[in-house]
């Protein structure tokens, strides 16, 4: 009993020491965050990629040697200007016969006619000349077309890629010159999941960013939206064009995109390091009357980079925990730095 006794004194000795040990230590120092309606832009991120909004290799029509190669590469060409011209010689020489025979059945045609107003010849003379000259006329303006596919023009304005051909090469039918991209407009291409349809429209913005240009937004205008869900990812398939006239940007870039889904001019945000997680549960730390930090079970709605929305939990004045959230002990005293006023 004596040992029993004396168990028990020892006891009731180290609760009083650490109770007192307790009240003697100063409460951790906080500093707090006063809950308050802001602007907030809702958005979805995704990863884009951008295609130029023309692409194409410049090819030979005909067979031919080079003669003259007319473009640098990473050049801007305009449509219609030659990048390129193949021997000219047979095909002139082929031209120019023509031409001359044309000129010798009109001569021809004009006697004819003068003999038949003269009645000194029969009528289907008249008809053979007048088929002569139609089949010459017809056979120039083939000619005249084969002689334009030796100078090899840019089908519409672009910057023209890497030279793949040198002067003196023979080139077959459809033989590949160098690409050609129109990249002053640039598509993007990105998903969308099905639930957020509602909130896109063609002609509105989107933003976009790149890691070649650390803090530049790039803005494009959306023009397509796709008539079919993707029922493996469900989502659908959107695309915007983008202003590229100071070349920023390339075709095959992968981008970083934010599409704003929604305004509320009065969210409750508050700085994501005052949050934490069990499971899905979200918590803060609300300063009581007491100076008391009080666990609060939140509602979590958009997350951005340093701010979480409050849905639920929260109300405008309410002052939060914001640096030393890990320090604070549920329902203790904690001293709130930059108020003298503070418990502690």
């Amino acid at each position: 009993m004596q040992k029993f006794a004396i168990a028990i004194l020892t006891l009731s000795s180290a609760l009083i020491s650490c109770e007192s040990i307790a009240a003697g230590r100063p409460a951790p120092a906080v500093t707090t965050y006063e809950v308050k309606a802001k602007e907030l832009d809702s958005h979805y991120y995704t990863i884009g990629t951008l295609k130029s909004d023309k692409a194409t290799q410049i090819r030979t029509e005909v067979a031919g040697k080079v003669i003259d190669i007319l473009f640098s590469p990473g050049q801007k060409v305009s449509k219609g200007e030659t990048v390129a011209t193949l021997d000219k010689r047979e095909a002139s020489a082929l031209l120019a016969k023509l031409e001359a025979q044309l000129t010798l059945a009109k001569q021809q045609l004009q006697r004819q006619e003068q003999l038949i107003k003269n009645r000194a010849a029969p009528k289907e003379q008249l008809d053979i000349r007048l088929a002569d000259v139609a089949g010459l006329e017809a056979s120039i303006a083939i000619a005249k077309l084969d002689l334009g596919k030796l100078d090899i023009k840019a089908p519409f304005t672009g910057y023209i890629g890497s030279n793949t051909i040198v002067v003196g090469e023979w080139l077959n039918a459809n033989s590949n010159i160098a690409t050609l991209d129109a990249t002053d407009l640039l598509t993007l291409s990105f998903a969308v999941p099905e639930k957020h349809l509602e909130v896109i429209q063609p002609g509105s913005e989107v933003s976009l960013s790149s890691v070649a240009w650390p803090g530049k937004t790039f803005t494009g205008i959306i023009n397509y939206i796709a008539t079919r869900v993707n029922q493996d990812r469900g989502t659908i398939d959107v695309e915007a064009t983008i202003d590229n006239t100071e070349q920023m940007l390339r075709p095959g870039m992968s981008v970083n995109v934010s599409l704003a889904l929604s305004k509320n001019e009065n969210a409750l945000l508050v700085p994501a390091r005052s949050v934490t997680y069990q499971g899905d549960r979200a918590t803060v730390m609300r300063i009581d009357t007491e100076g008391k930090a009080r666990p609060v079970t939140v509602s979590i709605g958009a997350e951005l980079e340093e701010w979480i929305e409050v849905t639920q939990g929260l109300n405008i004045g309410d002052k939060i925990v914001d640096r030393g959230r890990l320090k604070a002990k549920p329902n203790r005293p904690v001293r709130v730095l930059g108020n003298k006023g503070s418990k502690s």
